[in-house]
């Protein structure tokens, strides 16, 4: 089976090109969600949607401002139609790595119900290998 990918489409509602991530019911192993307390609900399922102008604006930043910031967040959309709780605050986190010229990324929402945190990691899942994305998305914008 294919490892699911973040795929370019448009956003019907706002008109902006967007990377879209689907992950079916079922889904365990590295193609889940992780919860800081184990007896949280789980997430089954979930559609995650990054504005691919707002990732590449905070790759921008990130990378003239790396001594700086130790990460940088936008917002994100994070659907699930099989989880029960409220997701509030749903983000994606551009982490620094110490040493290295490079980053890591994590999708993340808080159950607004509970206050447990929850995150994904999403490195594996770009299109294309993390030292290339920005370029992919500059030319998925045409820029």
């Amino acid at each position: 089976m294919n490892k699911p990918r973040f795929l370019p489409c448009c956003n019907i509602r706002t008109r902006n090109v967007v990377l879209v991530l689907s992950l079916p019911e079922g889904c365990d192993g590295d193609n889940r969600f992780y919860c800081n307390d184990e007896y949280d609900l789980d997430v089954p399922d979930a559609e995650i949607e990054i504005d691919a102008q707002k990732l590449l604006n905070a790759l921008d930043a990130y990378q003239l401002h790396r001594n700086t910031f130790d990460s940088v967040c936008i917002c994100i959309d994070i659907d699930s139609d099989g989880y029960e709780g409220k997701l509030r605050r749903d983000q994606l986190k551009i982490i620094s790595c110490p040493g290295v010229d490079g980053f890591w990324t994590n999708a993340q929402f808080c159950n607004d119900w509970t206050g447990s945190n929850y995150w994904f990691d999403t490195d594996p899942y770009w299109p294309v290998p993390m030292p290339e994305l920005r370029g992919y998305l500059r030319n998925l914008l045409q820029l």
